[in-house]
């Protein structure tokens, strides 16, 4: 038998496949009938995504087989990654490679096999969508590029799966720093390129009274006292030109029933938006 080599890029390669953080995850349909498909086509009674680990290649959709895994030194798959290029076995026992291979002289008995990389982006082989008999058969070329083919959207949607978990990891972050923008007790709020409000919390309703639909729009200025506008606008200013990294002034705020309040407000530019909170103060 013939353990397949790791190939030059191993480490680089393997930081590809934890990164898609899809080893152990649960069976998903998507993967399920990319397998069951290539099985048709083939007319075989195995088919398997395989990604090839450091020691193991485990198996992301199995049909046909029990064992959830099996170890690398003994996979037809790991040759693949190896080759980077795609393996195609008529009959095991006549191959130098795979003759005396567990596999082949165990219990399954495997004797076709072709493999095709699970090649990302960024060009590594992280595995194979995989094709397997426990007969000796030949295929014809037709039914290789549609195993080929399958390959391509095995990656595509191992691809997707990172996009929805990190767009799911977003938006769940979103939905935190919103909650927390919301509720949290002092005045918060963003500026628009026309120094308007365009984001508050509740907290600016508690402390100036307004609605907070009300403030949207609403230039900062209209808000301030007569004799704090000019130096509140110039804070602003400062600012957004990079003359001070942070703005920290205290001024008159118009309450919605008409008395001022007085407020220390501390600005930041962050992402080309103005961000404000203000605390009421004595």
């Amino acid at each position: 038998m013939r353990a397949p080599a790791s190939p030059a890029n191993e480490s680089a390669r393997i930081k590809a496949l934890h990164g898609y953080n899809v080893l152990d995850s649960a069976p998903e349909a998507s993967f399920d009938a990319l397998t069951r498909l290539a099985a048709y086509v083939l007319d075989v009674p195995i088919s398997l995504v395989s990604l090839v680990d450091t020691d193991r290649q485990w198996f992301k959709s199995r049909h046909g087989m029990e064992a959830p895994e099996l170890p690398r030194e003994t996979s037809f798959c790991g040759h693949v990654v190896a080759d980077d290029a795609p393996v195609v076995v008529a009959d095991a026992r006549d191959d130098p490679r795979f003759f005396d291979n567990p596999l082949v002289t165990g219990g399954e008995r495997v004797r076709f096999y072709a493999g095709f990389p699970l090649r990302t982006p960024d060009g590594y082989v992280i595995g194979s969508l995989c094709a397997i008999d426990r007969k000796p058969r030949m295929v014809a070329a037709e039914r290789l590029a549609i195993l080929e083919v399958l390959a391509r959207q095995t990656v595509n949607q191992i691809e997707l799966r990172r996009e929805h978990r990190i767009t799911s990891a977003t938006a769940e972050r979103l939905d935190v720093y919103r909650r927390h923008f919301e509720l949290f007790p002092a005045l918060l709020a963003t500026l628009d390129e026309r120094f308007a409000l365009h984001h508050v919390n509740e907290g600016c309703t508690s402390i100036l009274g307004w609605p907070a639909h009300a403030l949207v729009g609403i230039a900062l200025a209209d808000l301030l006292h007569a004799d704090d506008r000019e130096k509140g606008c110039e804070a602003i200013v400062d600012l957004v030109r990079g003359k001070i990294p942070t703005l920290r002034t205290r001024l008159r705020f118009r309450h919605y029933d008409g008395h001022h309040v007085r407020i220390l407000l501390v600005g930041k530019l962050a992402d080309g938006e103005i961000h404000l909170q203000g605390q009421e103060i004595a």
